[in-house]
């Protein structure tokens, strides 16, 4: 990967050039981004630079061509050519955004006195918007970021977003849902940024499966972990949440498909529900369907709905929930030391208990039988 990247570098940089600031996007959310922007990190870098004079020209930008556009030459290449193609064309800096707005803010505050504020020095790459050009740069930029991690910690949520824009991107190829080109890509790019953040295999599982949910259910989500959502008990509704570094608050939300999360998240970005109470209900509703496939493998089917339909009390809320507590001890139980492969999966007495429902539903449909008809009863009710 590394000897790659070496050989796509050598094609697409285009040496250190003094780039006009002007010339170069913000950073905004139609970049992709690297890493969110940290406006108090932006605040004290200004600052840093104002009072020594001098700013960190570790600031590498690219500059997007279209497909049609001409390939620049390496040999006698001129910033004069960046030019032509602007403002058509797109400038993002990948690595040293922070620095770059920091730039931006102090050349708006008027500061003074510092070589090349207007213009600072940085490394130019030329490419086009191709699947591998996008992925080599956010590959040289995260590398950036994880060297930065000793004053600036990457945390779980800039890990998912990062995450989810690659998942999100080999989606869009489709590729074919669960085939194997499609599985391919998506081991490669998991293995790439377990890598690139130094992280341990099975510390990522809970990050890419957080990432891995699209449409609404995302959009909650990120509002959540941004923290755009109304606090519970704020009757401010402008003020908003704690962006959260963490995302272990959601653990319990895995193995839950989209439509049983969705309800729960959007009470929770109205204000109605706590995050600590949200973990709760995440793990209610999987105990819940966890309950549910036990009765359906004791009555030896493979549906809920026609389950429902047949024995009604076997299936009914109340059965349910006065599981509850026994489930969730056998799975205490199962996750403690006193584990052992052969470790019951329900609880004693539940098989019993599901029998005796099903022995009342058929009980109660055999009486039924023997009921008169809707049509008797109202002939005799009219006389």
């Amino acid at each position: 990967m590394v000897s790659e990247r070496n050989k796509w570098e050598q094609e697409h940089a285009f040496g250190r050039w003094n780039i006009p600031l002007a010339w170069i996007k913000p950073i905004d959310a139609s970049w992709l981004v690297i890493r969110d922007v940290d406006w108090e990190h932006v605040k004290s870098l200004a600052q840093e630079f104002t009072a020594n004079k001098r700013y960190h020209d570790d600031i590498s930008t690219v500059l997007w061509l279209e497909d049609h556009d001409p390939r620049p030459s390496r040999v006698g290449f001129d910033i004069k050519q960046v030019w032509e193609l602007m403002p058509k064309r797109t400038l993002n800096s990948f690595i040293g955004g922070h620095t770059m707005e920091a730039l931006r803010e102090m050349h708006s505050q008027g500061v003074e006195g510092i070589p090349n504020l207007h213009q600072p020095n940085q490394r130019l790459f030329i490419c086009t918007r191709t699947a591998k050009n996008i992925t080599m740069i956010e590959d040289l930029g995260r590398t950036d970021n994880v060297h930065h991690n000793l004053t600036r910690k990457v945390d779980d949520r800039e890990m998912v977003k990062a995450a989810h824009v690659g998942f999100k991107r080999i989606f869009e190829q489709k590729l074919g849902s669960g085939s194997k080109q499609e599985n391919t890509e998506l081991k490669k790019f998991k293995d790439r940024l377990t890598l690139q953040y130094a992280r341990k295999d099975n510390s990522m599982v809970p990050i890419f499966s957080f990432a891995r949910r699209m449409g609404r259910c995302w959009e909650l989500l990120e509002a959540i972990i941004d923290g755009q959502y109304k606090k519970k008990g704020d009757k401010n509704a402008q003020v908003k949440a704690t962006p959260l570094k963490s995302i272990s608050v959601f653990m319990t939300m895995q193995g839950l498909e989209d439509k049983h999360c969705i309800p729960i998240l959007e009470r929770v970005t109205k204000g109605f529900l706590t995050l600590e109470t949200m973990r709760e209900q995440f793990a209610d509703a999987k105990l819940t369907f966890r309950i549910r496939e036990a009765i359906l493998e004791a009555l030896v089917m493979s549906s809920w709905e026609m389950a429902r339909a047949k024995y009604p009390l076997t299936t009914a809320t109340d059965f349910i929930l006065s599981w509850r507590a026994a489930f969730k001890e056998c799975a205490s139980r199962k996750r403690g030391k006193e584990k052992k492969k052969e470790g019951k999966s329900v609880p004693d007495g539940f098989l019993a208990a599901v029998m005796k429902r099903q022995a009342d539903d058929i009980d109660v449909a055999e009486r039924r039988k023997y009921l008169p008809s809707s049509a008797v009863m109202s002939f005799f009710l009219k006389t």
